[in-house]
């Protein structure tokens, strides 16, 4: 029997040290070392969602792999008193889903600057060979003109 290679090696530790954002107010803390597997479950269910109902579940398992596991409760009780909408949690959503990849999924920032430039010194979170794959806002927006 052939082996085929050894896979997965490991990433740094950057749970340690979490990306955050403000949701109704709070700081809450985003999980950067998420790998792609939930991305690609949420880009799975999209695909195969057959209502509305089940695409805002898979959004869910989404945000709760995206989110750190102390804080998720957190986020759901402001989302619930604060009665947050679709755009907003798909806003959210969006952020989070570039924090963990590292990749865009939304037109570069307008601020005076321009979007920062990538140096060669910046991190890479994109595992190799996803670096062609289709982007969150294209699945998505997919999505929703096909529903």
């Amino acid at each position: 029997m052939a082996s085929l290679g050894e896979f997965g090696a490991a990433l740094a530790a950057d749970d340690a040290d979490p990306d955050t954002f403000t949701f109704f107010g709070v700081e809450l803390r985003a999980r950067r070392n998420v790998g792609v597997i939930p991305i690609m479950r949420f880009a799975d269910a999209l695909d195969t969602a057959t209502n509305d109902w089940e695409g805002m579940a898979a959004q869910r398992r989404l945000l709760k792999d995206l989110i750190v596991t102390e804080d998720f409760p957190q986020f759901e009780s402001l989302a619930l008193e604060h009665a947050a909408n679709s755009d907003t949690i798909l806003a959210l959503s969006r952020a989070l889903i570039s924090g963990a990849s590292g990749r865009p999924t939304g037109p570069p920032s307008d601020s005076a600057g321009g979007p920062s430039e990538t140096t060669a010194s910046s991190p890479l979170r994109i595992p190799p060979g996803f670096e062609d794959m289709a982007s969150v806002d294209d699945l998505i927006n997919q999505r929703v003109s096909s529903g």
